[in-house]
């Protein structure tokens, strides 16, 4: 992740070379401009045959997306709705046409990328694609949905499925150890961390297509995906319906308990779902630093950073996912056993620890699969990661190797 309060000028680069790539594969061409953390231009790009209004238009749009922090496409429609003037910003600058993206750091902006030349919802897009490039975090639009979402690294595409209730940052070292031989995306899924939490729409097909559009549109490629607990039920559906997204599967302790599927009733879901959360209700609560003395207590090999995280993405989870009709768990992923025919590494720990996935259960799940190795990780419980993340991360990178 980025240190810096502003863009450099390598930053600009990169987030122009990716566009610029993106462009040249659908065969068109545009205008680029690159802004820091005050609105003025670090570095631009007019590709052959792109109209001159463009360059303007290009670097007002990151000008406005810089100081605003926000998007220019949700500037525009909320000053159309309101019925707002742009005059009002005493700066001729501000534009509120899609195509400026702001690249955000921690939840501040570091600078901007403004695309002109296309269409609104184009611009939009590609701009996103400068963002990823450039690394820190950011948000993946969607007209119904806004998703965050934290990037480092390059090399081929890796994303980073988090559990329910945790959040993108809880990936922490293991990102960071990834990120110095692949992109990482780490996405807080619906209801977590940074990302919306809309009234509907918590279904784990609605979770898959958030990962599969992801990957579709702000990836670009097919990636490697690792999920953790819930966020490995995601990525296994994601593998059985869309494998052509999907270059390889780690699932880090899957919440794989019984081979045989369980379609319970919306009341009965409803009940269980309830019943299950009490324990975060519990950690409401409690003060942060209470939350972290506590996973300090209860899970003493964990690194201070990864208790900070996960105090915090317990405050940031939205009451909404433990709601009726909320958060579905996915009680019959056997069905989609069959589906899964891509590389797959399964890793488990000790079920006295609290693993969720035991010898005889991996060995089971791995036997019905034909391309699934199944590791076993002394000394881990269910957060593995976090309990054995230098076993865990040479596991993942030999089995990469392997591919």
């Amino acid at each position: 992740m980025h240190t810096l309060t502003t863009l450099s000028h390598t930053d600009a680069q990169r987030a122009i070379a990716a566009i610029q790539t993106e462009l040249e594969r659908r065969c068109t061409v545009a205008v680029v401009a690159v802004a820091d953390s005050h609105g003025e231009l670090i570095a631009l790009l007019r590709m052959d045959g792109a109209p001159l209004a463009s360059v303007t238009i290009a670097i007002n749009k990151a000008f406005t997306a810089a100081r605003e922090g926000k998007p220019t496409l949700d500037i525009g429609a909320k000053f159309r709705d309101k019925g707002y003037d742009f005059a009002w910003f005493g700066d001729l600058r501000y534009l509120g046409w899609g195509g400026g993206v702001p690249v955000l750091q921690e939840g501040t902006c570091i600078g901007a990328v403004g695309m002109s030349g296309l269409t609104q919802q184009e611009d939009h897009e590609l701009a996103q694609v400068g963002v990823a490039a450039v690394g820190g975090s950011g948000y993946f639009e969607r007209p119904e949905l806004r998703l965050h979402y934290r990037r480092m690294g390059a090399g081929d595409p890796m994303l980073l499925l988090h559990g329910v209730t945790d959040n993108a940052a809880y990936w922490g070292w293991t990102a960071r150890e990834l990120a110095k031989r692949y992109q990482v995306f780490a996405l807080d899924q619906r209801g977590h961390g940074l990302s919306d939490a809309p009234a509907s729409g918590y279904t784990m097909r609605d979770y898959v297509t958030d990962a599969a559009t992801f990957i579709e549109r702000a990836v670009g490629k097919p990636a490697i995906v690792i999920g953790h607990s819930f966020g490995a039920s995601v990525a296994f559906r994601l593998a059985a319906e869309h494998p052509e997204l999907v270059r390889a599967l780690v699932l880090e302790d899957p919440p794989f308990r019984n081979l045989k599927p369980v379609h319970p009733s919306a009341e009965q879901a409803d009940e269980l779902r309830w019943q299950w959360f009490e324990w975060l209700r519990a950690c409401r609560r409690l003060t942060h630093a209470q939350l972290v003395a506590r996973v300090h207590h209860e899970h003493p090999s964990w690194s201070d950073e990864d208790c900070e995280h996960w105090a915090t993405s317990k405050a940031q989870v939205r009451d909404r996912i433990t709601q009726p009709g909320g958060i579905e768990f996915d009680a019959a992923w056997s069905e989609a056993i069959a589906k899964v025919t891509g590389p797959v590494l399964l890793l488990y720990g000790d079920l006295e620890r609290g693993s969720l996935v035991g010898k005889d259960q991996a060995a089971a799940i791995a036997g019905l699969m034909p391309n699934c190795q199944a590791v076993y990780v002394a000394g881990a419980g269910h957060a593995i990661h976090r309990e054995q993340r230098e076993v865990m991360l040479n596991a993942v990178l030999t089995f990469l190797a392997s591919l």
